[in-house]
């Protein structure tokens, strides 16, 4: 039988994945100035330049993920907050 995954499994497993790249990121800045093939300014430089491209793909991640569960709702037929309130406001006949 699969396994049923919850829509939060998929964020979680990113969210591992990044944080071991993260420490093994380090590890190898650290084995790198252990074996003087990185330089104290460099290692700055290149933690500075790997902490931007984290962030990057984490905004792409995040976008990612907020699609997917648009779309999951969409195909559910699952109304948005702002969908749900104004067919609320028309059953109840109030405006806002």
């Amino acid at each position: 039988m699969a396994k049923k995954f919850t829509i939060e499994e998929p964020l979680l497993i990113s969210l591992g994945v990044a944080s071991l790249a993260k420490e093994r990121a380090e590890d190898f800045l650290e084995f790198l100035m252990k074996e003087g093939k990185l330089a104290v300014e460099d290692q700055a430089k290149m933690r500075q330049k790997l902490a931007a491209q984290g962030e990057k793909e984490y905004q792409a991640m995040s976008k990612w993920y907020e699609k997917a569960v648009r779309e999951t709702l969409k195909i559910l037929n699952i109304p948005t907050r702002s969908e749900f309130e104004s067919l609320k406001r028309k059953v109840t006949g109030k405006k806002r």
